[in-house]
C-alpha cells in the first residue's frame, strides 16, 4: 500500500473546496419567477457562506494532516487502521460542512414575493 501524503491530500481537499464554492445556480429575472431579490445581498451572503466553508475546510484539513502525521508513530501493523480512522473522521467532517454550507446558501435566498394565496 502506498503511503498517503498529507500535501497531496490537502491539495485535493482545497480543490474540492474551490469547486464547491462556485455558485450552483443562476439568478433569473423577477418576471420569470415572481421572486424579488435585492441585487447584491444574495451574492454577498453566498460569498460569506463559501468563505466560512473554505475556512472550516482548511481547519479540518489541518486536523487531518496532524492525525496522519501522528499515524507515522504507529507500528506498521497499526498504521493502516490509523490512516483509515483519520480519513473517516475527516470525511464525516467534510460531509457535515457541506450540509452546513448548503443550509447557509439556502438561507441566503428569500423564496417568494409574499403574495401567496
Amino acid at each position: 500500500m502506498k503511503p498517503i501524503h498529507a500535501k497531496t491530500s490537502a491539495a485535493a481537499i482545497l480543490l474540492t473546496a474551490v469547486l464547491l464554492s462556485l455558485p450552483g445556480c443562476t439568478q433569473v429575472g423577477d418576471r420569470l419567477t415572481g421572486v424579488r431579490l435585492e441585487s447584491h445581498r444574495p451574492n454577498e451572503c453566498v460569498k460569506a457562506c463559501n468563505q466560512e466553508f473554505v475556512a472550516d475546510l482548511t481547519a479540518e484539513t489541518k486536523k487531518l494532516t496532524q492525525a496522519l502525521e501522528a499515524c507515522r508513530q504507529s507500528t506498521d501493523a497499526e498504521r493502516k487502521a490509523c490512516h483509515q480512522a483519520a480519513l473517516a473522521v475527516f470525511h464525516a467532517a467534510v460531509t457535515a460542512l457541506g450540509q452546513e454550507r448548503k443550509g447557509c446558501v439556502n438561507d441566503c435566498h428569500q423564496q417568494g414575493s409574499g403574495q401567496g394565496g
